[in-house]
Order: structure tokens, then sequence, then C-alpha cells
């Protein structure tokens, strides 16, 4: 993996866990990294292929959904107490 690939990977998954949201080129290249948009794109289209973007995203969307369902039990205790 090159040095660029691993960089953007590096932000996505800290963006991703310290937002909990989609992370795009435009919000990476407005932080810091030293890429255009158009780069970091092309970056991500490299590492989605190689199936590491598509785990990230599985990553969050399980632990979105046992946020979820941990917030519905809790809501349903505090309702049924």
């Amino acid at each position: 993996m090159s040095r660029r690939a691993r960089e953007v990977l590096r932000l996505v998954v800290e963006s991703s866990v310290e937002t909990g949201e989609p992370v795009g080129s435009r919000m990476l290249s407005l932080g810091g990294i030293a890429l255009s948009p158009a780069s970091i794109r092309n970056t991500m289209q490299d590492l989605t292929i190689a199936g590491l973007l598509a785990a990230i995203g599985a990553f969050f969307a399980v632990r979105q959904w046992e946020h979820s369902t941990f917030a519905a039990q809790y809501a349903a205790r505090v309702r049924d107490n």
C-alpha cells in the first residue's frame, strides 16, 4: 500500500471514529492533508476496490445498530420503571 493510501485510510478511520459520520474527500482535503479532493477520491476508490473502505463502513454500521439497540432497550427500561 502506498504512503498516500495509508494516510488517506488513517484519516478516514480517525474522522469516522471521531464523528461517527461518513467521510468525504472534501472534508479530508480541508482537514490538512496536502492532496486535492480529486486525488483523495481516486485514492479512496483504490481503497474501496481493495475492500478496506467497505470493511470500515460495515464496522460503523454494526456499531450504529448496537448503539440504537442499546438506546431503545434503555428507553424501554426507563419508561417501564
